[in-house]
């Protein structure tokens, strides 16, 4: 995966995935049609391929100048809607880091609703892209 092409970026990129995510890719690892299932297992490879250093040093690189973290903020203040919590997320991460956020989607709920947060928004690739609720992420250039 080229996170470079996807955000339109140069230079290094953190990509970070909320909690949240995770939370329901793990959900729907057990539930939902097969196809779905698939999805959230293909989905959770890269993250369990590098647990380990996540584990140890709290990110993990996955090529180059992109790194893999997860976002543990927020989880006191969720609201039972997946897209704006997540949504809430990227904004703290945007203010605590000081540096812009993309949210990569496939979702246009998702989309609008990150424009009018006037978060950034990249689109995810096809063979990505949120199909049947399998997820988002967030990406954080540095």
């Amino acid at each position: 995966m080229d996170w470079h092409k996807v955000v339109n970026e140069r230079g290094p990129i953190r990509f970070v995935v909320p909690v949240l995510v995770l939370d329901e890719l793990d959900e729907k690892r057990y539930t939902g049609s097969q196809q779905v299932r698939k999805a959230a297992r293909t989905a959770l490879a890269p993250i369990n391929e590098r647990l380990a250093d996540l584990e140890s040093a709290g990110y993990a690189q996955l090529s180059g100048e992109v790194t893999l973290e997860f976002l543990l903020a927020g989880g006191n203040n969720l609201r039972g809607n997946a897209d704006s919590d997540i949504l809430d997320q990227a904004e703290f991460l945007q203010h605590v880091a000081r540096r812009d956020v993309t949210v990569a989607t496939g979702d246009h709920g998702m989309r609008a609703r990150a424009v009018t947060r006037k978060l950034k928004v990249a689109t995810m690739p096809s063979g990505l892209a949120r199909n049947m609720d399998e997820a988002k992420g967030e990406v954080h250039n540095s």
